[in-house]
């Protein structure tokens, strides 16, 4: 693999990264991310995912996860959906 390139990975995906945190004692807080794929496919009509992605944010944040954002990879040659989720360390 070449110096820059990203490896394949199965989803879903968990990373750890610093944050800054906000107030309180000036230390640096660990947050955890987790990606979340949802494939979808394209119709006439539209398109149509594979799963429920209210479900999913549900089923997540009941396990301590926040939402952040959903990036659409309508465009791929496989489009998905991932949602990023964050929770701290």
């Amino acid at each position: 693999m070449e110096q820059g390139e990203v490896a394949p990975t199965r989803y879903p995906l968990t990373l750890r990264a610093p944050t800054a945190r906000v107030g309180g004692e000036g230390g640096a807080a660990m947050r955890e991310y987790s990606f979340v794929r949802i494939p979808f496919t394209r119709r006439r009509a539209g398109s149509a995912l594979a799963n429920d992605y209210r479900d999913v944010i549900r089923d997540r944040a009941a396990s301590g996860w926040e939402f952040v954002q959903a990036i659409s990879f309508d465009t791929h040659a496989q489009p998905h959906l991932d949602l990023v989720f964050t929770r701290e360390v």
